[in-house]
């Protein structure tokens, strides 16, 4: 008798408890990045500009599709102003490779985007 009172009162509970709150994904809309191409080999570019939810960020793999003679790293800094090498907050991409963020709350901070060769393209959507 007390096992069953026991079961009833847990069902009563839980059909009388208030609701969770149902959170709903935030609707988004992938963008093309602010420039696909690291125009002088140096210098680092802006690709992205927040803010934004999410990104991916891809290194192609043959040189053909990077638009460069010998295929290269790619490298990237949500930080700062990217390098041509790891170090730091400088993440270095080998060809093939991709970085991928996403996060609850915006990026407002510029992706920066650094290779060695002049006119390296690589692939970027956010959004």
């Amino acid at each position: 008798m007390k096992v069953l009172a026991a079961i009833l009162l847990g069902l009563f509970a839980a059909m009388t408890a208030p609701a969770m709150a149902q959170t709903s994904p935030v609707p988004v809309t992938p963008r093309a990045c602010d420039t696909t191409t690291v125009s002088t080999g140096g210098t680092a570019v802006s690709a992205i500009t927040g803010p934004v939810n999410g990104y991916i960020i891809v290194n192609p793999t043959s040189a053909a599709n990077q638009g460069i003679e010998t295929a290269e790293d790619l490298a990237l800094n949500m930080v700062t102003s990217a390098t041509t090498t790891e170090n730091g907050t400088t993440i270095e991409l080998v060809p093939g490779q991709s970085y991928t963020w996403t996060q609850q709350s915006p990026l407002t901070n510029p992706v920066s985007v650094n290779a060695a060769t002049s006119g390296h393209e690589f692939a970027c959507e956010r959004w």
